[in-house]
């Protein structure tokens, strides 16, 4: 009862914030460590899955303007996606770097299924699972909608791919927070 009690209340916390973010709620900015936000996010994941998950953290990033309380749950709800869709015995890979733009990088690869033809934009649209996805595990399709308009809302980019070798690879980017003095004017576009 706790646990789909806990889902319930994370449906709801992710509507509310899907629905904010459309409205153009403003953020406050605070300097980020992400390697900090990744470590923590992995460690959290471990403890209630028992599985691995394989850091790759570039030494010396600089921080990125984003908000405590959102980016961590871009980070989190890459890892949870990961775990749903991927075999138990697999590892998650994570990488944070510093990518040729500049751009601090998040990625989170699983070994799963990977994505189907046309999917890598389609599955950051609300309520979006495909046929494959609804049968592998549970969910509502408002976890990657939420997580792009946080990522758009701070000014970057965010991305889904087959891994080249098996698996999806989940990936978005921010200014570095020296390099950022206005983020672009957030405007929501309906899906």
């Amino acid at each position: 009862i706790v646990n789909e009690g806990q889902k319930l209340h994370r449906i709801i916390e992710n509507l509310l914030l899907l629905s904010r973010l459309e409205a153009g709620t403003s953020l406050d900015l605070e300097p980020l460590s992400l390697d900090k936000i990744v470590t923590t996010a992995a460690e959290s994941i471990e403890r209630r899955t028992g599985r691995a998950v394989a850091l790759d953290l570039c030494a010396g990033l600089p921080p990125v303007l984003g908000q405590e309380t959102l980016i961590p749950q871009v980070i989190e709800n890459f890892l949870s996606n990961a775990d749903k869709y991927s075999p138990a015995d697999t590892t998650i890979e994570v990488r944070l770097q510093l990518n040729d733009s500049g751009q601090v990088e998040v990625s989170v690869r699983d070994h799963g299924m990977g994505l189907g033809e046309g999917e890598a934009e389609e599955v950051f649209a609300p309520f979006y699972r495909s046929k494959e996805a609804k049968h592998a595990a549970p969910g509502m399709g408002i976890g990657l909608a939420v997580c792009r308009r946080i990522v758009e809302a701070h000014g970057g980019e965010i991305r889904a791919r087959n891994h080249p070798e098996g698996g999806a690879e989940f990936s978005f980017t921010l200014q570095a927070a020296g390099e950022v003095e206005t983020l672009p004017e957030f405007s929501a576009t309906a899906d």
